[in-house]
């Protein structure tokens, strides 16, 4: 086992671990400091709860929340899941 992770380990660790606090404001954060997102984007609430919830369903590791996030999604996302 590498105990070194890469840059992509370590992002997608970060990630999971912002997306399991279920609090956009922390997943902005998280995204704004590894330079994938923007101060703008966090500020378009309802924008970065979809993307949240959509980021949610894309990791196995969060499988506990995507009945949530497919309510969330279904209920208030500006296109429908595919």
């Amino acid at each position: 086992m590498n105990q070194h992770p890469t840059a992509a380990q370590r992002y997608t660790e970060g990630l999971i671990k912002a997306l399991r606090t279920r609090e956009p404001g922390v997943f902005a954060e998280f995204l704004i400091n590894s330079g994938r997102g923007t101060p703008e984007f966090s500020k378009d609430p309802r924008r970065l709860e979809e993307a949240m919830h959509r980021f949610t369903l894309t990791f196995p590791e969060l499988a506990e929340f995507h009945d949530e996030s497919r309510r969330w999604l279904a209920e208030h996302a500006s296109s429908p899941m595919r």
